[in-house]
């Protein structure tokens, strides 16, 4: 099977350990490995380092063209508000 099959759950938990938890791309692949252990899922289900390093590319190009929509006075707070708003509505 080409491609990737990972649920949002997983995009955002792997994009919110490097960023919120300050944890690096691989090590927050491992992080994800062990959660899926512990919910009795197969270790190997998880995305590797270059995946979550995609995954956050596209998060970051999405805010960045959110922003643009909005007043160009707010800039990089328009991003940190959009990736709360993101981050608090998609946990489970």
């Amino acid at each position: 099977m080409t491609g990737s099959h990972f649920g949002i759950n997983q995009i955002l938990h792997a994009v919110r350990f490097v960023i919120d938890a300050a944890v690096s791309l691989r090590a927050s692949s491992r992080v994800l490995n062990v959660m899926a252990q512990m919910d009795g899922r197969p270790a190997f289900d998880e995305p590797c380092h270059t995946t979550v390093q995609n995954f956050m590319v596209r998060v970051g190009l999405y805010l960045v063209q959110q922003s643009r929509f909005e007043s160009s006075s707010a800039g990089a707070s328009a991003i940190l508000q959009r990736w709360k708003r993101i981050s608090a509505g998609w946990t489970s």
